[in-house]
């Protein structure tokens, strides 16, 4: 855009801002009274719900600016997208981002500073500032006439803004949908733990130059598929969990999988090849997979299971939950990435359907009706459509991609919908720019030890039992709190004592509720209540504080109800644990 910026003095003697585009002149204030203009604005906004978060787009001379910050308060955050750094060679700003809750993303960062955000990091300060607890309270608007002259910076903007809070309700879903089989999964997957690698294991291991080829199942994979056999030793091949089968049936085993899927069927692993090839995911994955490869090494390379955390820490090894955007694929980008990969080439990762195809090697979809798709961009600049969680993760790669632009990205996926930030070539042309490597991943997996040695693997499994043991004990003291929640309904219905008289049963409820929340296996319950009865347990402590002992009796009584029939649900699963580890 062709943009000029320059200042001019109001009627009543304030600078005020006048952006000149493509020929046309905006002025951005009032030529009369620009303070009252904002702060009639501004009012708009006033008395915003605790815990909103607001989002502006557009900062301009920092009029607008300073009325929000009056009617928002010290604590809502703030944030301000400026799309053009012109602005502030224009401008002077004394108190910019005079508050800690106050954040200000331009196209470069404008500061050194925690509260400056370059563009392409906007969508991890997002992540920071909208969660689950307040993702029905995000204002979004945009400053006087900056969505007529930057119509473009807007859509991306607010696409952002989108994608995150549509992430979180997605999250949510899931969470309902197959959060129940992920607690059975991190459970049982407890029984490979002692035999497993741990992800920061393979932190700088391959060569500097060397590539990783993730490869996932669109339809395009069947163009280039062959030319993965040159990749072999020139290239870590990381294969999703729902291509192997389609490679083996090319007779191309690949050095590892990616599986994610708490419910991934069994289908895909029936090929007796994958049995030996090691298998990498997150900690929730379906056991079941890995019961029924037994020769296959285990690499968990990500969790957010914090009991998990704790064990593989006291044997020296460092495990977070990786960046996904909620597929494999993704998943496998951020494994790459986190491994120290500095170029990654994607080949099948079409994001979009081909002739009604989802995935390679196999039928066409039924009957696609093309309201329900999205129209994006094809790698040849034509029109392709996509189903929305395709689109989510389309989005997911190129925020993720803009966010690293340390990391070389090659779309060799030859076709499919467009990826902003790679680069599109071959795979033949992108394995032609990478030197003659003998990396054979094989071999060198047989050099890498389990994360726990000897010793620690028989700690790891008394430490299991151990818990079974815990959530027993925690059962009988929920079932303490009920009781006692029950004494207390029935001194209200009493009445006529003092507050003293609540005292000893306030202070044994306490205690409970302090042994629940310092017991690490409470990872596992939570875990079960937000796939079961979040909305139900979290309303017993949202709004304003129960006024009465009656009420808040009331809530602790379904407190410890929802609690003891998530541990009871997490005790069986574990008793079954139990049956199969060895002491």
């Amino acid at each position: 855009m062709d943009i000029s910026v320059n200042t001019i003095s109001a009627k009543d003697g304030t600078e005020i801002l006048e952006i000149q585009s493509n020929g046309k002149v905006y002025r951005m204030n009032s030529a009369y009274r620009p303070h009252a203009e904002a702060e009639k604005f501004a009012g708009q906004y006033q008395g915003l719900e605790e815990g909103s978060v607001l989002l502006v787009f557009g900062y301009g001379n920092g009029i607008f600016p300073r009325a929000l910050r009056k009617v928002c308060g010290e604590h809502t955050p703030i944030v301000f997208y400026e799309p053009e750094m012109k602005v502030f060679d224009c401008i002077d700003n004394p108190d910019l981002l005079q508050r800690k809750q106050e954040y200000l993303v331009t196209p470069e960062k404008y500061k050194e500073s925690e509260q400056y955000y370059p563009a392409n990091q906007f969508p991890r300060l997002l992540e920071q500032l909208i969660t689950y607890s307040n993702l029905n309270k995000v204002v979004c608007l945009a400053l006087p006439k900056y969505k007529e002259i930057f119509p473009e910076a807007y859509k991306h903007f607010h696409e952002l803004i989108i994608y995150r809070t549509g992430k979180l309700k997605s999250n949510i879903a899931t969470a309902k949908n197959r959060g129940h089989d992920a607690v059975v999964n991190d459970i049982m997957n407890l029984n490979q733990l002692p035999e497993s690698c741990c992800g920061d294991s393979f932190i700088g291991a391959f060569p500097a130059d060397m590539p990783a080829i993730i490869v996932s199942a669109g339809p395009s994979l069947e163009k280039n598929v062959q030319d993965l056999k040159r990749a072999k030793g020139k290239a870590l091949i990381v294969c999703t969990d729902s291509a192997v089968q389609y490679l083996l049936r090319e007779n191309i085993a690949p050095d590892m999988i990616v599986t994610v899927d708490p419910i991934k069927p069994l289908q895909r692993f029936e090929d007796e090849r994958i049995d030996g090839i090691p298998i990498v995911g997150s900690t929730d994955m379906n056991y079941r997979i890995l019961e029924k490869l037994p020769h296959s090494k285990v690499i968990f390379a990500s969790s957010e299971n914090t009991y998990v955390q704790q064990l593989y820490g006291e044997a020296g090894h460092d495990i977070e939950r990786l960046e996904s955007g909620g597929s494999v694929a993704t998943l496998a980008f951020s494994l790459c990435r986190y491994w120290g990969f500095s170029d990654i080439i994607l080949i099948g990762q079409d994001l979009a359907l081909a002739d009604r195809q989802r995935y390679v090697g196999q039928g066409v979809l039924p009957s696609d009706n093309k309201r329900k798709l999205l129209e994006v961009e094809d790698i040849y600049g034509k029109t392709v459509y996509t189903p929305k969680d395709y689109y989510s993760y389309l989005k997911w790669f190129e925020q993720t991609i803009a966010a690293h632009p340390e990391i070389r990205v090659i779309d060799a996926t030859e076709g499919g919908a467009k990826i902003a930030g790679t680069e599109v070539m071959t795979l033949q042309e992108a394995l032609s720019e990478y030197g003659e490597l003998d990396f054979n991943f094989g071999e060198y997996m047989k050099t890498v030890k389990p994360a726990f040695a000897d010793a620690e693997k028989k700690e790891v499994n008394r430490q299991i039992q151990d818990s079974k043991n815990k959530l027993s004990l925690l059962l009988e003291k929920l079932q303490e709190g009920i009781a006692l929640s029950e004494k207390g309904l029935a001194l209200c219905r009493q009445g006529g004592y003092g507050q003293q008289v609540f005292q000893p049963v306030d202070a044994q409820i306490q205690e409970i509720c302090e042994y629940y929340n310092g017991l690490e296996e409470s990872f596992f319950v939570q875990r079960e209540i937000d796939a079961t009865c979040l909305e139900e347990f979290v309303g017993l402590f949202e709004g304003e504080k129960a006024e009465t002992k009656r009420k808040q009796y009331t809530n602790l009584l379904k407190y410890f109800e929802i609690l003891k029939n998530a541990v009871m649900e997490v005790y069986n699963i574990w008793n079954e644990l139990s049956k199969s580890l060895v002491t």
